[in-house]
């Protein structure tokens, strides 16, 4: 007994501390928690008008030696992780072509591994990396699958600019609504 009081406890001492959290949240327990604190409050569903972006890159941090390429390349690792739930298991020709594909769905931005701070750019999309992945020889397999969440039933969650901040100090996704198949 108590553990949701305990970890709302815990929510708001961390917050004191400067800390940002996240949580996730599969019963709708911290949408009370994240307006009273003036979190960002996020309902994941289909029919949700609110969007995420997983193309998004964050600025660098301030005081830390970042290197050309390290944020990109960092989310491109993440984006991998990502795209992998989402397709299912990829073969290694798969997984090189995704990679080709990531690493040009970000130049057509004109993000490259030379820029320092690629958070000063518009990031591309689901959409973008669809129509990359397109034009790609042997990719054909790889954008089938994608279109379910570019174009097909899944699409709404990931395939649009983040119109959501981001940067509240508690932000809460609630997956009660989402379907079963999309909750990895």
């Amino acid at each position: 007994a108590g553990k949701s009081y305990a970890v709302k406890l815990e929510i708001l001492r961390m917050m004191m501390m400067g800390t940002d959290v996240i949580v996730i949240d599969p019963e709708m327990e911290y949408k009370d928690l994240a307006n009273t604190v003036g979190g960002a409050y996020l309902k994941l569903s289909l029919n949700s008008d609110r969007r995420i972006n997983p193309f998004d890159l964050p600025k660098p941090i301030e005081g830390e030696d970042v290197q050309p390429g390290d944020l990109l390349r960092s989310n491109i690792i993440t984006l991998h992780g990502l795209l992998k739930l989402m397709l299912g298991d990829l073969n290694p020709d798969e997984e090189s072509i995704l990679d080709k594909a990531l690493i040009d769905v970000y130049g057509l931005k004109g993000i490259t591994m030379d820029v320092v701070d690629p958070s000063s750019f518009e990031p591309p999309t689901m959409e973008d990396l669809y129509r990359i992945l397109g034009s790609l020889e042997g990719a054909g397999g790889l954008t089938q699958r994608l279109s379910k969440y570019t174009t097909g039933s899944y699409s709404g969650i990931f395939n649009k600019p983040t119109n959501v901040d981001l940067s509240a100090g508690l932000m809460v996704f609630c997956i009660r609504d989402l379907e079963d198949a999309l909750r990895p």
